[in-house]
């Protein structure tokens, strides 16, 4: 009976050991079981690895955008609104960049005329002198003539003309050697334009600006500019005009088309003999 005892005692002793064993392999995190094992486990990385593994990362190029099957052109793109404009009754949307040339131009030249100076020297005399003594004011008076509303001022010299923006400066009668072609002069300093003009007898006119007269071909509209680097817009096509030729009665415009610029030109129309366009 003894003997039993033993034996029973020492087979429970090995099957409590067996169990104990399990039991931690289980719970330990770091049991390797073969069906949890990485056939290709990957390797340890030491900082200096790490390091240059985030430098490849930053080197590497950013690729541009796929091509759509149905063209290039179908990339959306969030910075260039599409070109909108009407044909008859109807609204037609394309990308700027797919326009290739130029459009037939919507407008004609009417007429072009360099803008006459609104002031104009009519005449001048001096102060009266009544029994031999000289009027208190003295020296010249001038008479002006407005040629845009056509009334007449009465100015001397030092004047300020307020609602012309001009100062009466200096009055020459003759030329320094006597001669009067051209003479008297008037000269006024215009603050509009930042220089001296000299006023005679003829009509003056601006150097750089300009009476032009367009007219719309399908509405019949005008549209006015007065110097060259204006802009205007027909309908959905913006314009520039960039220099005039009053001469030859021509003006070179340019056209934004797609990413390029369009230089033409236009004579004034109704012209016997227009130049030729560039």
């Amino acid at each position: 009976m003894t003997k039993i005892i033993k034996i029973f005692t020492i087979i429970s002793l090995l099957f409590l050991g067996a169990g104990v064993k399990c039991f931690l392999e289980t719970k330990s995190p770091n049991a390797n079981h073969s069906e949890n094992q990485d056939p290709n486990p990957a390797p340890i990385l030491s900082s200096e690895t790490a390091a240059s593994d985030v430098a490849k990362i930053v080197d590497v190029p950013w690729k541009g955008p796929e091509t759509s099957p149905k063209g290039e052109h179908w990339t959306f793109d969030l910075f260039t609104a599409p070109t909108i404009s009407r044909d008859g009754g109807n609204f037609i949307a394309a990308l700027p960049w797919l326009k290739k040339s130029q459009t037939t131009v919507n407008f004609e030249v009417i007429s072009v005329a360099q803008k006459l100076y609104p002031l104009q020297l009519s005449g001048y005399f001096t102060a009266p002198i009544v029994d031999g003594l000289a009027s208190a004011d003295g020296g010249y008076t001038f008479m002006l003539r407005d040629g845009t509303t056509r009334e007449s001022l009465v100015v001397k010299l030092g004047q300020n003309l307020e609602q012309y923006g001009v100062e009466v400066r200096k009055f020459e009668e003759k030329g320094a050697a006597g001669e009067t072609q051209g003479y008297p002069r008037l000269t006024v300093f215009d603050r509009n334009i930042s220089r001296e003009v000299t006023l005679t007898a003829a009509p003056q006119y601006y150097d750089a600006l300009w009476e032009i007269k367009l007219r719309l071909k399908a509405e019949g509209k005008e549209i006015l500019l007065s110097r060259a680097g204006e802009k205007f817009s027909v309908g959905a096509e913006c314009y520039t005009l960039e220099s005039v030729d009053a001469e030859g009665k021509l003006l070179t415009f340019s056209q934004k088309i797609g990413k390029n610029t369009q230089i033409f030109s236009l004579p004034v129309a109704g012209d016997k003999n227009p130049p030729p366009k560039h």
